[in-house]
């Protein structure tokens, strides 16, 4: 009798402590909300929204520094190459005496910006890091909402169209468990008048 209360008690308790470590396993990760609008200033001051602005989060780590292998930390390389090798085109261009058309710079600033994007989230794909780049689209009025963010440190970058401009803009947001982060994006990082 004392054998089967004891195997009992043994199987009772192997079973809550698999049905522990599964529900540990399986509890969902904490997450927040990133929701806001991006806006464009022109030049007289006016307010324009960014129309159905891309809207990209990436993932920097859990503190405050860049984690290395993030998102982050892969966009951040790519995009200061990028910014190495036209700066390099431009002084060799400066150095032949050829001027320089600061329009086409600064649009090739912007697909700069694409591309170190695009590299960014196949990165994430190729690594098995896809959590770590998300992306979503704004409204008509720049509006925009981003739900079950992981918790952490994040580059929010927004590309769209503001007025007669095409631009891109940064924000470094913190995602709290069960909070709406909001962000109101309205200096791009880089403006270039849009040519149709």
């Amino acid at each position: 009798m004392n054998l089967r209360r004891t195997i009992r008690g043994f199987l009772f308790l192997l079973s809550v402590t698999v049905l522990s470590a599964q529900m540990h396993t399986t509890a969902p990760a904490a997450t927040g909300t990133v929701e806001g609008r991006v806006l464009g200033i022109t030049r007289s001051g006016d307010l324009k929204p960014a129309r159905m602005p891309t809207i990209y989060l990436l993932y920097q780590g859990r503190g405050e520094h860049i984690e290395e292998k993030s998102a982050d930390d892969h966009y951040s390389i790519t995009s200061l190459t990028a910014l190495d090798k036209r700066l390099k085109e431009r002084i060799a261009s400066a150095q032949a005496g050829t001027v320089e058309d600061e329009d086409l710079q600064c649009r090739e600033s912007l697909l700069d910006t694409d591309q170190s994007l695009v590299d960014t989230a196949q990165w994430a794909l190729d690594n098995k890091k896809a959590k770590q780049v998300l992306m979503a689209e704004g409204d008509e009025e720049g509006h925009f909402k981003v739900s079950k963010v992981p918790v952490g440190h994040y580059r929010l970058v927004a590309r769209g169209q503001a007025g007669a401009n095409d631009a891109y803009w940064e924000s470094f947001i913190v995602v709290k468990a069960g909070m709406a982060t909001s962000a109101k994006l309205t200096s791009p990082g880089k403006s270039c008048l849009r040519v149709e």
